[in-house]
């Protein structure tokens, strides 16, 4: 009986030994791999030129501007392009010795994948690799689970300073929209303001809006709005157009007001101003004393703008 024990003992020391040895080598081996550089062969394998590249910027659904987004390609010089709608439309220089340290692209290449499909709301991110058969290697998908992938993937995004990528893309977006006649819904909700009180519909007229509106319930009902809208070219005469179908008349402008020195009201004085329009709206009891203006103005260079004061 003991020596069938020591027996048993002993094979059963032998296995742990064994899976332990094994579980060892597949480690160090998948340590080893992590930290070396391509081999030649596969090498061989990438495009010369073109190190790697990745998705930036797209949404899952929405209006054109939450849902366009862009590519970044990343050069083995160190250069980088941002492309959007097929066109170039930034570059710069990363660190690509510290991306090369960081990411190995056959690991990539050989990665699986694993998604989150039950999110409803959520992205979708590539990586690109770049073949040296002229063909590209798409890797990642929708709301990518595996960890090494986003791992790789924030590695990218950090070669970048912060904003660098989002404020180019925002750009690009504005004079896309701009050339190709496409409403950005930037500040829709400046604009939905502008056209309750106009009863003009301006959605079609511009691609961009910024500026302040502020509603103050707590001392009865007041506004306060600073609003400039960028329109497309040949929107002024549209939007004099309209009102003359509405019977308002543009004023001549004497003096463009002050406004407290307020930023938007300062670009106004360094435009030229083609008219202004003025209205009322109920204030408080429904008294018809609440006074806005709106400025229609070109700059030097010929592009078209909307000013609301009010």
């Amino acid at each position: 009986m003991k020596n069938n024990t020591k027996g048993f003992v002993a094979v059963l020391v032998v296995l742990v030994i064994g899976v332990v040895t094994l579980g060892s080598a597949l480690f160090l081996t998948s340590w080893i791999r992590d930290r070396i550089p391509e081999t030649e062969e596969e090498k061989n394998l990438y495009d010369e030129d073109k190190y790697i590249g990745f998705t930036y910027g797209g949404g899952g659904w929405g209006s054109y501007f939450e849902c366009a987004g862009g590519d970044v390609i990343i050069y083995n010089d160190g250069r980088a392009e941002l492309i959007f709608e097929d066109e170039v439309v930034y570059e710069t220089t990363v660190d690509i010795d510290d991306l090369k340290d960081k990411i190995d692209r056959d690991d990539l290449r050989t990665m699986k994948i694993k998604e989150d499909t039950s999110v409803c709301d959520g992205d979708s991110e590539y990586i690109y690799l770049y073949l040296k058969d002229g063909t590209k290697k798409d890797v990642g998908g929708y709301m990518v689970t595996t960890k090494k992938f986003n791992r790789y993937f924030s590695v990218l995004l950090s070669a970048f300073e912060p904003d660098e990528l989002g404020n180019a893309l925002h750009e690009a977006k504005l004079i896309y929209a701009k050339a190709n006649n496409i409403c950005s819904y930037e500040g829709w909700d400046l604009v939905d303001y502008v056209a309750e009180i106009t009863d003009i519909e301006l959605g079609d007229l511009y691609y961009m809006a910024e500026g302040e509106v502020e509603i103050d319930y707590s001392e009865g009902y007041s506004e306060f709005a600073y609003i400039r809208i960028s329109l497309f070219n040949g929107a002024t005469e549209t939007i004099e157009e309209r009102f003359a179908e509405r019977d308002r008349e543009i004023k001549e402008v004497n003096s463009i007001p002050g406004y407290k020195n307020h930023e938007i009201a300062q670009l106004l004085k360094s435009e030229n101003c083609m008219g202004v329009y003025y209205f009322f709206d109920d204030g408080w009891n429904g008294a018809k004393t609440r006074s806005m203006e709106m400025y229609l103005t070109t700059d030097d260079e010929g592009n078209e703008y909307l000013y609301f004061f009010g």
